[in-house]
Parts: structure tokens; C-alpha cells; sequence
């Protein structure tokens, strides 16, 4: 079978269904595209042919798994809103330490602190991406040291519902 190396996009179909063909698979090789054919299947006296889909679905990707951050770091809130005035702290494994503090005057209070290392804007936005509720504050960190320790800290006022006022 013949099949003329370069037609209009419209007339494949045409094509395909005058030789009783179905498209496998296309892909590119060497700057050029492939096409692999098959025969179309037979079809019954009376019932409709088999619909083919127009373009081959892709599988949706796979839900990523959250990081130990992204997952650890709203777990503080709960254990902090408890016992106000008392510091949770956690240490990842990386080194980075988490330490969370809901004041008796009603501040939330977020240190991240690694020794030696600053901790990233990126490490500062996923605690707040995963905080308990929305922290739309636009909150800055504080840049500062103490000893060996490099520290990011900020503070806000806790909503009462668990909402963002």
C-alpha cells in the first residue's frame, strides 16, 4: 500500500478510513515523524464502528508526596494554640528547626533557625503554605544570629476561629 508521503492533516482521515487503517502511534524520529498504522477492527452487521480517540490520552501525573516540611510544619499549631506561651520546636533531618509559640498576647510567633546557614525564603513560604489556616499577612521574616545560628522569625496576630482576620 501507497500511502503519499505528504497530505493535508484533513485528508488522513480520509485516508485511513479508505485503507481501513487506524493510527497505533506516532513519534519522531530523527526530525521526522513516524507513523505506525493498524487494521481497524471489524464491526458487526448493525452496531456503530468502535470510537477511536482523537489524540492518545497521556495518564494524569502522580500526586507528589510532601516533603518532611511541607508536612511537619503545621503539625506545631495544634500542640502551641494547647499551651500558650510555651516554645514547640521540632528539628528536621536536614537540620532545620521549626519552633512555634502562640503568645498569651495573642501573637503567633515562627522561628526557622539552622546552625551556620541562613534557612531559604523557599523553606519560610512552605511553612506558611502548610500552615493550619490561610497566613495571607504577606508576613516578612526577620533576618538575624545568635551564636552559630542563623534565624528567620516573624510574628502575627492569631486569628480567634483559626481564620486570618
Amino acid at each position: 500500500m501507497n500511502l503519499p508521503a505528504r497530505c493535508a492533516f484533513d485528508d488522513y482521515a480520509d485516508l485511513l478510513s479508505r485503507f481501513k487503517l487506524r493510527l497505533l502511534h506516532a513519534e519522531y524520529v530523527d526530525g521526522e515523524v513516524v507513523a505506525y498504522f493498524a487494521p481497524q477492527q471489524p464491526t458487526l452487521p448493525g452496531l456503530p464502528p468502535p470510537a477511536q480517540p482523537a489524540h492518545p490520552t497521556v495518564p494524569p501525573p502522580a500526586p507528589r508526596k510532601p516533603s518532611a516540611l511541607a508536612r511537619q510544619s503545621g503539625e506545631r499549631h495544634p500542640f502551641a494554640s494547647a499551651r500558650p506561651g510555651n516554645v514547640e520546636r521540632m528539628t528536621l533531618s536536614g537540620g532545620l528547626r521549626i519552633d512555634v509559640m502562640i503568645g498569651v498576647d495573642g501573637q503567633t510567633r515562627l522561628m526557622l533557625a539552622r546552625r551556620g546557614v541562613l534557612p531559604s525564603g523557599e523553606e519560610w513560604s512552605t511553612v506558611l503554605a502548610y500552615w493550619p489556616y490561610d497566613v495571607s499577612l504577606n508576613v516578612e521574616p526577620e533576618k538575624f544570629e545568635f551564636k552559630q545560628w542563623r534565624c528567620l522569625r516573624a510574628a502575627w496576630q492569631t486569628p480567634d476561629n483559626g481564620e486570618n482576620e
